[in-house]
Order: C-alpha cells, then sequence, then structure tokens
C-alpha cells in the first residue's frame, strides 16, 4: 500500500497560517510595515515596528513569525 492521500504538509498548512498574520500585523497601530518571506510562499513574516510609539530608545525593532 502507498502513503495516505490525506498525509499532513506543514509546509502547505503554514502559508494560509502566516499569510493571515501578517494581514493582522499590518492593521496593528505599532507595525510599520510586515513582509512575508520568501514572496509567495510565506514561511517566516517579519513585521518592522514603530517603536518610537512605544518610547523605546533603540535604532529599529522587528518581530519575526515563522
Amino acid at each position: 500500500m502507498g502513503e495516505p492521500s490525506d498525509s499532513y504538509d506543514s509546509a502547505a498548512a503554514s502559508h494560509p497560517a502566516l499569510h493571515s498574520i501578517k494581514q493582522e500585523l499590518i492593521r496593528h497601530p505599532i507595525v510599520i510595515e510586515a513582509r512575508g518571506f520568501p514572496v509567495g510562499e510565506f514561511v517566516e513574516v517579519v513585521a518592522d515596528l514603530a517603536i518610537e510609539r512605544w518610547e523605546v530608545d533603540s535604532d529599529n525593532a522587528t518581530l519575526t513569525v515563522r
């Protein structure tokens, strides 16, 4: 017998989940920009944060979701 046709594909499942996370991050007021990498496949989402809104003294801040 071969492999079951309904086996779980984590890569296929992560793309829609990360796309949804990116969409929600874009809506958040602290997020300047959110990008998915690699383009079209989304194995990670990186968001640039507006840390000055938190009154934090730093050069930059990012949030990465994998």
